[in-house]
């Protein structure tokens, strides 16, 4: 049996695309987001809100790690071409997870204010049932 390649080739073993890395890190958002409008508001259901929040929280973290993982393939060994839609998908994911970050913060510090406007209002005022009628 002949070896037919020469001694100068080497042909490098295949590598994980990442050209489907880079389409799933930036669908991945969208379908978040879909899932989250469709499903969860759909349901009045509250424990349903949560698993649907979770699952569409597994896709981004899904979408992120898609991202990573074709941006490190094509610039080691892939085509370059497909470092671009793998930073739009990084930035979808990012700019999710900052809003969502955001929204947490800010109920978290409104909440805090509003606990502490009903530790200044009088105890009169917050049991009106204690009041006597003034008629």
């Amino acid at each position: 049996m002949q070896n037919d390649a020469q001694p100068g080739t080497y042909k490098r073993p295949p590598v994980p695309s990442a050209e489907e890395s880079a389409r799933a890190s930036w669908i991945a958002p969208l379908v978040a987001v879909g899932v989250n409008m469709f499903v969860g508001k759909a349901s009045p259901d509250p424990t349903v809100k949560i698993v649907v929040g979770l699952i569409a929280g597994l896709i981004i973290l899904v979408g992120i790690v898609a991202a990573l993982w074709a941006i490190y393939v094509a610039s080691f060994y892939g085509p370059r071409k497909h470092i671009f839609p793998a930073v739009i998908g990084m930035a979808l994911n990012a700019c999710i997870v900052l809003i969502v970050v955001t929204a947490f913060q800010t109920v978290s510090r409104l909440k805090a204010e509003h606990e502490a406007q009903v530790r200044e209002i009088p105890a009169v005022a917050q049991q009106p049932d204690n009041v006597p009628d003034r008629y």
